[in-house]
């Protein structure tokens, strides 16, 4: 899912940027919100009322095995008429068996072989009652009649809403908790059906887009029913329809070895020309997610775009329902039948397995389909936004909030460029190797996981252990913050990387860091330095004069980051104390190790030149007071302690006079 959130028109990007510093800085948990060019902040509707899945043990006493599905529905009406045959495996001796299906829809009937079976409905829970205890391993089928007015929790489960210019529509989006709002089924991260066959009867004047196949379109009078086959497995909350005034088109992938694959687009007649210039490079995404992640998983169906009237998308199996059809959104929902459909997370706890990598193939998106400056721009603007608040973590611990599930800044990008920074740590061929075999894993395809089991296939195909790398990264929280300095001294050139930590729950990231040395004359050289401990000192070959060294220039890396040109380094950087930073007039400090003493400071610019110097001191456990001349403006300086055990930089921020 992509919810409502940033406009695709990538020119708006810093702007959204600089809206969101002010926004989201005010603590509110928003979403992005977009409309065709305007955007605005919305904050998540709460689904603490309904927000327990069901996963119960009497659920569990089912193995669903095929959904088939007869929905009547009048995208003018909100309303449903439906029967639901549901045929499962006893997976437990049992007589009774829990379903979900909301306590606003009336159940008529019943039925086990054609007779009627005893329930009771109630709590949003439909239990079914046997007349004897079921074997376990038992091939078994029910059907249920209902109807009624579905309500509308989370994202709109159900919904009926009228366009301002192409008439009336019904759309489902059942994820997390929403399928149970107007069907009755097994709500589960547990538990897949194989297959499903979906009939919508709807006035004939519509048109009704589902999973899978179209099979067929009979007329009944005034009504059709479109009837749509799916022969793969899938979870509940992907399964959906919508009906609408649509006009239908698609484009081909073409392929040398296997006929073409579908891309079927159901559009609002406005939306055609704008959805017509813009779906073609879905074909060319599914192109290069196929060279990098394995074949499309559903390749004997199609891949579809069905167009809904809500700010964002779901990645619906084999039938997305889209917003907007911009390369945000197509890459995004792209991405989802790989990592969310084809393997799924067994938890919402997990759910950062679909969403941070349907997020991360948008910057692939970006990267092999728009330009240098583009892919750049992108990188850095998820950056900037997950670094807009210290702490969170990729992993959700209270799943029982959507508000949590759904955080656009952690599960969608912080998730992202945690990605992109093991990408950089592991090497390309590595890390798509590790995703493809994810993908290609027998014991996942089209079934769920864990971060335990994306995390074990990185492992295996780089040969390395990763726990500290998910444990900081995915378990914990917060992003490395880097202050760094670097001076040359004839054909050497030092660089300093200290290292704090936005959020106290990780002490230190071990990173491989990018850097970019860059000469008087244009030289670059690029280098790649494994950070391993605080204050750490790196030595570098130079043979040409530095004019600046740049810190991941190509936005790699999740961090924060100061760099300055300094007049000298030393290795020995003890753990001086300053304070108050920024300071006006004066400033303390304060040698934080037993037997540090300082014998002189120097006040430097950040061009290298000595401002001020406080000679004749001598400070061991108590705080020094050093007096700050006037004349200096507010600023970023330097500032060089001598002390017994050697030479170091601090900064020193002045708030002016």
């Amino acid at each position: 899912m992509m919810p409502k959130k940033f406009s695709h028109r990538f020119a708006f990007h810093l702007f959204i940027s600089l809206l969101l510093l002010g926004l989201l800085a005010q603590n509110v948990n928003a979403q992005i919100e977009y409309g065709k060019d305007v955007f605005h902040l919305l904050e998540r509707e709460s689904l603490k009322h309904q927000a327990k899945f069901h996963d119960s043990k009497q659920a569990s006493a089912i193995d669903v095995h095929y959904y088939r599905c007869h929905w009547k529905i009048n995208p003018e009406i909100k309303y449903i008429e439906g029967e639901v045959q549901i045929s499962f495996i006893w997976t437990n001796s049992a007589s009774t068996f829990d379903l979900d299906l909301s306590s606003a829809l009336d159940v008529i009937t019943v039925t086990h072989n054609s007779a009627p079976l005893n329930f009771i409905h109630a709590n949003d829970r439909l239990r079914l009652i046997f007349d004897s205890v079921a074997e376990e391993g038992t091939l078994s089928s029910v059907s249920i009649k209902y109807q009624g007015t579905p309500v509308t929790t989370g994202f709109g489960s159900f919904v009926q809403y009228q366009t301002l210019s192409d008439g009336p529509i019904i759309w489902t989006l059942s994820q997390p908790f929403g399928a149970k709002d107007w069907w009755p089924c097994k709500q589960s991260l547990t538990d897949k059906a194989d297959s499903i066959d979906i009939f919508i009867e709807h006035p004939s004047s519509y048109k009704a887009a589902s999973n899978g196949l179209l099979q067929s379109l009979t007329e009944i009078e005034q009504w059709s029913v479109s009837h749509w086959k799916h022969r793969y497995p899938i979870a509940t909350y992907l399964i959906a329809v919508a009906v609408a005034g649509y006009n239908v088109y698609a484009d081909y992938l073409e392929r040398e070895d296997a006929p073409p694959l579908e891309v079927l687009n159901y559009v609002f007649p406005s939306w055609e020309e704008y959805a017509r210039a813009n779906t073609p490079l879905t074909v060319e995404m599914i192109a290069l997610f196929e060279e990098l992640f394995g074949p499309y998983p559903f390749n004997s169906e199609k891949y579809g775009h069905a167009q809904f009237a809500w700010g964002g998308g779901m990645e619906h199996q084999t039938m997305s329902f889209m917003g907007d059809f911009d390369i945000f959104l197509n890459s995004h929902e792209l991405a989802h039948q790989w990592f969310g459909n084809t393997v799924t997370c067994n938890s919402w706890n997990d759910i950062w397995i679909n969403e941070s990598l349907a997020t991360f193939c948008t910057g692939l998106a970006f990267e092999f389909f728009r330009s240098e400056q583009e892919k750049l721009n992108w990188r850095k603007q998820y950056i900037d936004l997950t670094c807009l608040q210290d702490g969170g973590s990729v992993y959700v611990y209270n799943p029982v909030s959507t508000d949590q599930i759904f955080n656009f800044r952690l599960t969608y990008v912080k998730g992202a460029m945690v990605l992109n920074t093991l990408r950089y740590q592991l090497g390309d061929a590595v890390f798509f190797q590790a995703l493809k075999n994810y993908m290609l894993d027998q014991r996942l395809r089209y079934g769920f996981a864990a971060t335990d089991d994306i995390k074990r296939h990185f492992e295996e195909t780089s040969n390395s252990l990763l726990d500290k790398f998910f444990d900081k990264w995915i378990y914990k929280e917060g992003y490395p913050v880097y202050e760094m300095f670097w001076f040359q001294q004839e054909d050497k050139t030092y660089l300093q990387i200290n290292q704090q930590t936005s959020h106290p729950s990780v002490d230190f990231f071990e990173l491989a860091l990018p850097f970019t040395i860059v000469g008087e004359n244009g030289q670059e050289n690029k280098v790649r330095l494994k950070n391993d401990f605080n204050r750490q000192v790196f030595e570098l070959d130079t043979d040409f004069p530095v004019q600046e060294i740049l810190f991941d220039p190509e936005h790699l890396i999740l961090a924060q980051h100061e760099i300055y040109k300094a007049a000298e380094l030393s290795p020995f950087d003890l753990d001086f104390i300053l304070y108050p930073n920024p300071a006006r007039d004066f400033f303390f400090i304060k040698p934080n190790r037993d037997g540090a003493y300082i014998k002189k400071l120097d006040l430097i610019g950040l061009d290298g030149r000595l401002l001020q110097s406080y000679e004749g001191i001598k400070s061991q456990s108590q705080p020094l007071m050093i007096n700050v001349e006037s004349g200096f403006p507010a600023g970023v300086y330097m500032l060089r302690i001598t002390s017994n055990a050697g030479t170091y930089i601090k900064k020193l921020v002045l708030g002016g006079k």
